[in-house]
């Protein structure tokens, strides 16, 4: 669906990877796998690669148009939605959990990327939501002359703000992936953000979850990763790049194989030693979650 990004919080009901046959295989649970130190190496290759290409990128004046019609001066692909938060005052950047941006005219060498990381039947090309709001990463470098919101998780002391939330949410999924990872190396499957909060779906082998033994792992291990405040990083890769990337894991595989076509590319991000295939936005680091509590599998 054309311009879904408006919304990317789903009822979380069902999911369509049921094509194919079945996926996964022997799986041995356990702490601290190899494959999190290796996929990491990877991730760091190909950032040190994706970063040559950007520093290409043209620096021209841009002009951002915040809400109350004020107009701030900026750089393409430089200037980030939380350097215009931090103009603005510093409490407003550290409540910020996303931006919502519409380019109002030329996007300077913006990246062509597919979008991979969900069960959608349709493929997401981003470029296709041009001219459209979308959500994008406070610390991502915006790309030309744009209307910009700044959105927190609530927009009043008793409103949510879908659009916060919704970038909250995502990030807390990305912590509990990583929780499940580093303390039993499950494969990870899709991770979304609902209306209500998240879930993070996974594979481990014949082992099975249960309460007494998983949920205060989990806990304290989400609850060390936000202590830790890692940073949000995103970078874009080929469909082979990212196909090595996640190699290990045959759910990511499939999600690749399937939803990006040959000669195009996705993204990913990292925060800390947590790698996933993402399309995003994210929050600008795992401090901004104060609690966490398991509450169901």
């Amino acid at each position: 669906e054309k311009g879904r990004e408006k919304s990317r919080a789903t009822e979380g009901t069902k999911h369509t990877m049921s094509k194919g046959g079945k996926i996964g295989g022997k799986l041995s649970i356990g702490a601290d796998p190899k494959f999190i130190k290796t996929r990491l190496e990877k991730f760091q290759k190909i950032q040190a690669e994706y970063q040559k290409r950007i520093q290409f990128k043209p620096h021209e004046p841009i002009k951002i148009t915040l809400p109350d019609g004020k107009v701030m001066e900026g750089t393409s692909w430089i200037t980030t939605p939380l350097d215009i938060a931090k103009q603005i005052s510093n409490s407003l950047a550290k409540q910020v959990c996303v931006a919502k941006i519409k380019y109002v005219g030329k996007r300077f060498a913006p990246d062509d990327v597919v979008a991979a990381d969900d069960d959608e039947e349709e493929d997401v090309k981003i470029e296709e939501l041009e001219g459209e709001e979308m959500l994008w990463d406070v610390s991502r470098p915006l790309e030309g002359d744009c209307v910009l919101s700044l959105r927190k998780f609530k927009e009043t002391k008793n409103s949510i703000d879908v659009d916060g939330s919704t970038a909250f949410w995502h990030s807390a999924a990305h912590v509990l992936g990583q929780a499940l990872e580093r303390s039993f190396g499950v494969q990870l499957t899709i991770g979304p953000a609902l209306k209500e909060g998240f879930y993070y779906d996974c594979y481990a082998g014949d082992a099975t979850m249960n309460e007494e033994k998983w949920y205060n792992t989990i806990e304290n291990m989400m609850k060390k990763i936000a202590k830790e405040k890692q940073v949000f990083e995103r970078i874009v890769c080929s469909k082979e790049e990212a196909l090595e990337l996640f190699s290990d894991n045959p759910f990511k595989v499939e999600l690749i194989t399937t939803k990006v076509p040959n000669g195009s590319s996705t993204t990913v991000y990292r925060n800390g030693p947590f790698v996933d295939l993402c399309m995003g936005p994210h929050v600008p680091n795992t401090g901004v979650f104060k609690a966490v509590h398991v509450t169901n599998h």
